[in-house]
């Protein structure tokens, strides 16, 4: 899985190393954990599953079947399917007053929406907390079901839609790179946090492969939010934001 996390970063960044251009390099700053993924910071879903598959310890790296189900592969379909199911649980949740995925949720809202998505989604109108990840998830999923019906008035809600270019897009398509480009931790985050609390239920288990999913699962492994590198991913490592500051 390693050596695969390797060849999934080269392929990702075109040619870039995460421990180092020469092979001395690359051998030295493995044995003293060293890596540096600032190339893909700003794909969340190859650097969360890079951040996994390079991590030092052998025993937190996912096997095969995690590796192929990871989001990074899902199409824009499953994406947006994935974010419907996450919004209908949160509300059972809700309901049966689960304190402890609410207090997750409210720690992962000032990562995955950096301001109040009613600033940056204009014209709605919606009587709902937009400090909230849950609401927003609400947002999309009513946007995803109702899309045909109510073009025009969706138009008005998500005014940037309509000029992503290609008109033979289908609306889902659209829809999955408003929400890449405006909130790109979204999907991973919530998947980190649905893999915590509902990783062997049975909604959850059509997003991941039968292998993945009676795996049983160690607390490390979920990489729990708010923790190591404040980005809810992993060891704890430094990771540079700049190639500059990592002197190889």
């Amino acid at each position: 899985m390693f050596n695969l996390g390797c060849v999934l970063f080269t392929c990702i960044t075109k040619g870039g190393q995460p421990f180092g251009d020469t092979l001395d390099q690359h051998h030295e700053n493995v044995k003293q954990n060293k890596k540096c993924l600032s190339r893909v910071k700003s794909y969340p879903e190859a650097f969360n599953l890079l951040s996994r598959l390079l991590n030092h310890e052998p025993e937190l790296r996912p096997i095969a079947m995690e590796v192929l189900s990871h989001p990074i592969f899902w199409h824009s379909e499953k994406r947006l399917a994935f974010l419907q199911c996450c919004s209908k649980q949160i509300e059972y949740e809700i309901k049966q007053s689960n304190s402890e995925i609410l207090e997750d949720l409210d720690s992962i809202a000032p990562i995955v929406m950096d301001e109040k998505w009613d600033e940056e989604i204009r014209s709605v109108r919606l009587s709902c907390s937009f400090e909230e990840v849950q609401s927003l998830l609400q947002f999309i999923r009513e946007t995803f079901s109702h899309y045909d019906l109510m073009p025009v008035r969706l138009a008005g809600y998500i005014e940037e839609l309509q000029p992503f270019g290609d008109s033979l897009k289908p609306h889902y398509r659209l829809l999955d790179e408003y929400l890449a480009r405006r909130y790109p931790w979204l999907l991973i985050y919530l998947h980190n946090l649905m893999l915590k609390h509902f990783g062997n239920s049975s909604w959850f288990s059509v997003y991941c492969l039968r292998e993945f999913n009676q795996r049983p699962h160690t607390e490390r492994e979920y990489h729990d939010l708010g923790e190591g590198d404040g980005l809810g991913y992993g060891d704890g490592n430094f990771q540079p934001e700049d190639e500059d500051d990592f002197d190889y």
